[in-house]
């Protein structure tokens, strides 16, 4: 008796299960507004042109002359990471929450200068300078270089504004 008990209580539970879907239900997407301020670490300065994401949620936008980003489109709400990333830096990642409300504030953002290694078959000697080009944009400045193994290596910094 306690056995067939058992048995049809748990074709009940079952029969409950299939008939919700067997998962719980994920919130429906909202309109969301992420936005923020990168700077560069070492200077402080506004860093424009800096490409912000949010990779799970397929949204993106790139910083402007003074170091905003607005991402605007849908998402269900949830936990997610923004990355900012720009050649000549180290990407950098936060992690962040989107509610119901669906607006984030994320302050600032700062993203650190890194040196750009390229090997011999990237920059074949023809390319390599004695002097920067003349056509860098003005106020940027461009350091080239070749380490004791032979790699040649470069660091380019944006103007400052």
């Amino acid at each position: 008796m306690m056995t067939r008990t058992l048995a049809m209580t748990g074709i009940a539970l079952l029969g409950l299960a299939c008939a919700s879907g067997g998962a719980a239900r994920q919130p429906e997407p909202v309109a969301i507004e992420v936005r923020g301020v990168v700077i560069d670490a070492e200077t402080d300065a506004p860093a424009a042109g800096v490409l912000v994401r949010l990779v799970e949620a397929d949204l993106g936008a790139r910083s402007d002359g003074a170091g905003a980003f607005q991402l605007r489109g849908h998402a269900r709400p949830g936990r997610y990471v923004l990355t900012a990333t720009l050649l000549g830096y180290t990407p950098q990642q936060r992690p962040i929450r989107i509610g119901r409300a669906g607006t984030v504030n994320v302050g600032t953002l700062k993203v650190r200068p890194s040196v750009i290694h390229l090997d011999d078959l990237i920059v074949p000697d023809c390319m390599r300078f004695e002097q920067p080009p003349t056509d860098t944009a003005p106020g940027a400045s461009v350091r080239a270089e070749r380490d004791s193994a032979g790699t040649f290596w470069m660091v380019c910094r944006p103007p400052r504004h």
